[in-house]
């Protein structure tokens, strides 16, 4: 089973994501947090014939004190070598936790901070077609769930001032109107505190968690 738990920076994702995890492994599960994606390949940074980091929405302190953002979009071919190396990371990912749930005595549950689903929604991956990115998201590993944190953006930015207000908003809106049509999509209220939100996180996979490990040896394996 793979959950997903996505939103813009500073949500709370890492942080839910963790306690996720350690209610689900008090049930008996064996779960593991990834930050972002299986890490079955290398990061295309670390390989000698790519140059050129990942761009991500930066903050900078200007001489007036107000904060700078980096906001600058990839080129597409870029995105999309970024999306053909992580998401062939994520169908190998996904077949080896295939194998350790299909031939292992504890069914394998992968809890992610972030998923796929980010190059929709992130604004250095905005210029390459949605289309194209839908074509590669075929190849990935479906998750069983996907949680989508809602925080008033203002009070997103300044717990954690990564992005703009305004970005934050339209990469809210990127995600519902992307993503929410997906019959596992579920938008949580993350604004009452980190153990109210895994509660309704953990009320949504009760069943799911409890089926999964009485039939940990065989039947319905995400």
């Amino acid at each position: 089973m793979i959950i997903t738990i996505i939103g813009p920076d500073g949500s709370g994702k890492s942080t839910i994501a963790q306690v996720v995890m350690e209610r689900l492994q008090a049930q008996g599960l064996a779960v593991r947090h990834y930050p972002f994606r299986f890490g079955v390949l290398p990061k295309l940074s670390a390989l000698r014939f790519w140059r050129g980091g990942w761009k991500k929405g930066t903050c900078f302190e200007s001489e007036e004190s107000y904060p700078i953002y980096d906001l600058s979009e990839n080129p597409p071919l870029r995105t999309l070598i970024y999306m053909i190396w992580y998401g062939l990371d994520y169908l190998l990912g996904g077949l080896v936790l295939r194998l350790r749930n299909t031939f292992g005595a504890n069914h394998h549950v992968a809890v992610f901070a972030r998923y796929f689903h980010d190059y929709y929604y992130q604004s250095n991956n905005r210029r390459l077609p949605n289309s194209i990115k839908k074509a590669i998201e075929m190849f990935v590993p479906k998750p069983s769930f996907i949680f989508f944190l809602y925080r008033d953006p203002q009070d997103i930015h300044d717990g954690k001032p990564e992005l703009p207000v305004c970005e934050i908003e339209k990469q809210q809106r990127v995600i519902r109107e992307m993503l929410s049509s997906y019959p596992q999509f579920h938008e949580i209220d993350a604004r009452s505190g980190v153990e109210e939100t895994a509660r309704k996180i953990l009320l949504l996979l009760g069943f799911r968690a409890r089926h999964n490990i009485k039939d940990s040896r065989g039947i319905s394996r995400d």
